[in-house]
């Protein structure tokens, strides 16, 4: 008697292996589902943060061009890069930012290059587009407005 007690309590004492294999299981796919969307979201903050940038980088070209009165212009390099510019003696880069690795942008009715008058009034007003895998953003300059406007498509 003594001995069937010790052996029904070294059983309750541990884990069986199907115990162990079912919280394994339930363990990994909760990880495997927390991945993918982690990447997601950091695609959107990405895209978030980028957003704000150009918009600041808009405003800063605009602001110092009326201020100074020295020419300033945002320039698309390529499909992933713009440069600012200053025209004070010669063309001189002030900035270079690099679009998220997952966007384009798309310049149809716009220049690839921005600019504002000392007036803040665009030069060339026209559209941007900037394309992530799950979404497009569209910037419009518009005629006699000295803002950019980026809504979600």
């Amino acid at each position: 008697m003594l001995l069937r007690r010790r052996n029904q309590y070294n059983n309750h004492r541990g884990f069986t292996l199907l115990e162990l294999l079912a919280v394994l299981s339930i363990a990994s796919l909760l990880l495997a589902i927390s991945i993918p969307l982690s990447n997601h979201l950091q695609m959107k903050h990405e895209e978030k943060l980028f957003l704000k940038q150009f918009q600041a980088d808009i405003l800063f070209i605009q602001q110092q061009t009326m201020t100074t009165g020295i020419r300033h212009s945002l320039t698309f390099v390529n499909d992933h890069t713009y440069k600012l510019y200053t025209y004070q003696q010669g063309q001189e880069i002030i900035g270079e930012v690099v679009l998220p690795s997952h966007m384009t942008v798309q310049t149809l009715t716009s220049s690839s290059t921005i600019q504002f008058n000392e007036k803040g009034t665009v030069l060339r007003p026209g559209t941007l587009y900037f394309h992530s895998p799950n979404t497009t953003y569209k910037a419009v300059f518009t005629i006699g407005k000295g803002r950019c406007y980026v809504t979600k498509l």
